[in-house]
Formats: C-alpha cells, structure tokens, sequence
C-alpha cells in the first residue's frame, strides 16, 4: 500500500509569482484565470467571511493556456464543500484553474492556494 505525504511550498512572499493565489469573492463573483503550471499539485481553502461563519461551496474550473482557457464558473458550474479538503494535481492536461462563488447567497469568501510538493 503506498502512501501519499505532501510538503507545502510556503511561500508567504509569493515568490513563485501566484498570482492571484488569495482572495475574496462575493457572491457572484470569479477569480479570473490563476495560472498553475502543468503537473503541479496544490490545496484549495476557503472559508465563509459571515459572521457566524457557514460552510462555503466553492465553484473550480480548469483549462489549458495552450487551448481552452479555464472558463469562468458559474451557478452550474460542478462545486466542492469546503468541509473537505481540497487537493488538486493539474496533471499533462491542465495547467490553470478560476475560482467562483456562486452558492453561498449572499455571504463572502476568502480562497487561498497553497502550492504542494510531493515526496
């Protein structure tokens, strides 16, 4: 049985250049493109701005800059809860995401990604 362990790349001055790697979406609104690289791992947070906070549901599309770009999400755009833990490989096929919030009606939420290394 193999194992899985993860090493966060911490990166608090964003040398990397994520840029847009941490923000606030209202309702409605969308990241714009985050652009990742081909083959990277990384873990998506959020957490809802209200107070008392709620669970957020966050909407995560993916494309390539070489092809389709990752779109914008939408209300029907598939969503994850963010009472799980959000860990994503953009694989040879993908290379960009965008983020939405579009299912916490009226409330804000903060979104952070956290670039991983895989040992």
């Amino acid at each position: 049985m193999a194992i899985n362990s993860f090493i966060p790349c911490v990166d608090y001055a964003n040398t990397l250049t994520l840029a847009n790697g941490i923000g606030t979406l209202t309702n409605g609104q969308a990241s714009g493109v985050i652009q990742l690289g081909k083959r990277r791992l990384f873990m998506l947070s959020t957490k809802d701005t209200t107070v008392p906070g709620s669970i957020s549901q966050i909407a995560v599309t993916f494309g390539n800059s070489a092809g389709v770009t990752a779109p914008t999400p939408t209300s029907t755009s598939p969503f994850f809860s963010t009472t799980q833990v959000l860990i994503f490989d953009t694989g040879d096929a993908y290379d960009q995401i965008q983020v939405g919030n579009f299912h916490n009606a009226s409330d804000s939420i903060d979104y952070s990604i956290c670039l991983l290394s895989k040992f």
